[in-house]
Order: structure tokens, then sequence, then C-alpha cells
């Protein structure tokens, strides 16, 4: 049985190796997960690309094509780009 000292010890480490990890990476990106998230300020061309993939990725787990008709996932999410950018 593992005792609250070796636990407390576990999560450091990972904690430690998650931080050498990024380090590695360098100040361009981090890597949470698997999930590549960039530093610094977001362009709209790069706003523009994470929309795309999103987007595709979206359509891909829906199955459905990237036909723009309303109702669609499509028009969803470029309906709900265009309000959060609204808000800023």
């Amino acid at each position: 049985m593992i005792g609250d000292e070796d636990r407390g010890h576990d999560n450091e480490a990972d904690a430690h190796e998650l931080g050498s990890q990024t380090c590695e990476e360098g100040a361009e990106a981090q890597d949470l997960g698997g999930l590549h998230v960039p530093s610094g300020p977001i362009t709209q061309a790069k706003a523009k690309q994470i929309q795309q993939v999103m987007e595709s990725l979206l359509m891909g787990f829906l199955g459905q094509d990237e036909s723009n008709s309303i109702g669609s996932p499509k028009a969803f999410i470029q309906l709900t780009c265009h309000e959060m950018s609204k808000m800023e």
C-alpha cells in the first residue's frame, strides 16, 4: 500500500517531468497531454487555421461532409466563432 508521503513524491516527480518536457520544447509551444498549445499572441492567420482544424475534426467525428447548409455543424461553428469575435 502506498502511503501519503509516497503519493506526494510521485505527484512532485510527475510535475517535474512535465515541467522538463515543456522546457525542452522551448518557448514556442506547450504539450498538454497531446494537445499542442501555441504560446504568444494568436494572429488572424493562426485563428483561421485553428478554426479550420476544429471544423475538420468535428466533421470527421460526426461523419459528415463539409457542406455548409443551414443547420450543419460547420455553420454552427462559423456562427459561434463570429459571435465570440464580437465579444472581444
